[in-house]
């Protein structure tokens, strides 16, 4: 038991750990920081991770970066972080650049520190990519999967990438789609989605499971 709870394993599923699979590289994103930010000195990463209190525990960590400018996401991101009144990250200065380099993570936060951004955000760029990439057709999807314990919680997380991917799409952007996959909505407006292809899904267990085993979707494209 002691040696399937090491810190090696945690961040594997059951069928990876069933086959002997273990990933060393990175997930590749297609992102990096500026220049003088992938240069920044252990000390000056470590002053910025001492002013949020941030422990970090890992190997060849990415640098924290100060506001999302830098992060280079998109302009309407930008401005819709600014109308929210978010104009700088918090703790996020350092989740969001281990996430967007394609790093697995936990992450630990007090509440009301912004974490719904910081798998958020980069899944949005992941979604952007693959389909300005290789546009989704009918059928395909999800490349990205969020996993939520409530109703409540995944409603809550849809409606935060609602509120990016709308202002993406007036802003001229290829139309990215998010579902929210739970228990208590009828199933048939959730297969509409769908069919039409579905770049990120926010699901409760339950559903989730049965929408799998009536192969109703799939979880092929799904790497994020």
């Amino acid at each position: 038991m002691i040696e399937h709870l090491s810190d090696k394993k945690t961040l594997m599923s059951v069928r990876e750990l069933a086959k002997g699979i273990t990933y060393t590289d990175p997930l590749l994103m297609g992102w990096k920081p500026p220049l003088p930010i992938r240069r920044m000195s252990k000390k000056a990463c470590d002053l910025i991770r001492k002013q949020w209190h941030i422990i970090v525990v890992g190997e060849d960590i990415p640098p924290p970066i100060k506001n999302f400018k830098d992060m280079r996401f998109p302009e309407p991101i930008l401005k819709m972080l600014k109308a929210k009144g978010i104009v700088q990250p918090t703790p996020q200065v350092q989740g969001l650049p281990v996430i967007l380099s394609g790093r697995d993570m936990i992450g630990v936060a007090f509440t009301g520190s912004g974490k719904t951004l910081v798998f958020v955000l980069p899944m949005i760029m992941i979604a952007l990519q693959e389909e300005m990439m290789m546009p989704i057709i009918p059928g395909e999807g999800p490349f990205c999967l969020i996993i939520c314990p409530s109703r409540e919680l995944a409603r809550q997380t849809y409606e935060v990438i609602e509120q990016f991917l709308i202002p993406m799409r007036e802003a001229g952007y290829p139309e990215l789609r998010a579902l929210l996959c739970i228990g208590g909505v009828d199933m048939q407006s959730q297969l509409e989605v769908v069919r039409k292809g579905v770049h990120i899904v926010v699901a409760t267990p339950g559903r989730l499971k049965d929408m799998l085993v009536k192969k109703k979707m799939n979880l092929d494209n799904c790497r994020f």
